[in-house]
């Protein structure tokens, strides 16, 4: 089977709870058949993107909070897009987009920088091997406006009121920062899910069609 379990996660990008909740999924998702797609998230309350658990949590994997929140990230959230942009085939976008959104929620968090600068953005782009000029152009054109709005409609739609949040392919919801070992159990048990629905396709169409794929 090539069961490919699809996993939408929004985060906002100054927000250490919501890489905390990432960095978790990250780690509960290494070497398993997932495509994890990155959406926008604007935290309504700054006071809440963060408490000690959260802290030291991150503190406790090495990671030392060296930047302040930063409420105006949507030109950091349509940067991804212009990374998804370049993506190949749709498993490429995801990647380039998740890619772009751990670089942003380090800049932010890590090294201090201001993600709601555009030099820090273009800074970012370069690394990423986008052209500078583009990625410019785009972000003062507002060319990825849209997609982060469908994002945050998305998210209301759903009845989001804090990140991390998880999506798994249309069949479990994980809203706040879990642990490692709780989003792996609940990816297995997706993964699993979607195997035996595969398996039950597969033997309908030999029943009905005399596949034999």
């Amino acid at each position: 089977m090539s069961t490919r379990l699809a996993i939408h996660v929004w985060t906002d990008l100054s927000s250490p709870r919501s890489f905390r909740g990432l960095k978790n999924l990250l780690g509960a998702t290494e070497g398993k058949n997932v495509a994890i797609e990155h959406h926008a998230f604007f935290t309504p309350d700054p006071e809440s993107s963060a408490d000690d658990e959260d802290l030291t949590a991150l503190r406790d994997a090495g990671l030392e909070i060296n930047g302040s929140y930063v409420s105006d990230n949507r030109k950091a959230q349509e940067l991804i897009y212009a990374a998804k942009e370049q993506g190949s085939s749709p498993e490429d976008t995801a990647k380039r987009g998740l890619e772009m959104a751990v670089e942003l929620h380090e800049a932010a968090l890590f090294r201090g920088e201001d993600i709601s600068s555009i030099d820090t953005l273009l800074t970012c782009a370069k690394k990423a091997g986008l052209d500078e000029s583009e990625v410019r152009e785009g972000l003062e054109q507002g060319r990825w406006s849209k997609q982060v709005d469908g994002d945050v409609a998305d998210a209301g739609r759903i009845g989001m009121v804090q990140a991390p949040f998880l999506f798994l392919s249309g069949l479990y919801l994980l809203e706040g920062p879990q642990s490692v070992n709780a989003i792996a159990a609940l990816v297995n048990e997706a993964l699993g899910e979607l195997e035996e629905r595969e398996k039950a396709a597969e033997a309908e169409a030999r029943e009905l069609f005399g596949w034999q794929g």
